[in-house]
């Protein structure tokens, strides 16, 4: 679902060119993925969390460690998770260049949706 005018725009674009349409969804779906995978991390971390402070809670009930230990471990958690996303999301990009490469069709989508207007978190993937 679009949610900014620009997906929009990709949308009317992509029923307006119905010959490109299937290779226009899946495109864009693959590219959009790389946004949503963008805000993964944060939420895990937060929920990780407040797991950890309610395990040591629950496990150590008068200790004065619970609340720090439960927010380092969430910013490692959140460390690694944005790692993670990085380097899928890069992966992703280096896919997406390869299709692009090797079809004509995909190329001139891909550059047709960045003429519209991507996402700056995901046009530095694409680049």
């Amino acid at each position: 679902m679009a949610t900014t005018i620009a997906e929009l725009e990709i949308d009317d674009w992509i029923y307006a060119n119905q010959k490109l349409a299937p290779k226009a969804w899946q495109l864009r779906r693959m590219i959009y993925m790389i946004g949503v995978w963008r805000k993964l991390p944060l939420p895990t971390a937060g929920q990780t969390g407040l797991l950890c402070y309610i395990m040591l809670e629950y496990l150590f009930p008068e200790s004065a460690l619970v609340t720090p230990t439960a927010i380092v471990f969430s910013i490692i958690v959140l460390g690694i998770g944005w790692r993670i996303v990085t380097v899928a999301a890069r992966r992703r990009g280096e896919l997406l260049r390869q299709i692009a490469h090797c079809d004509h069709e995909c190329d001139f989508i891909i550059k047709r949706f960045r003429a519209i207007g991507l996402r700056p978190q995901i046009e530095q993937y694409l680049a």
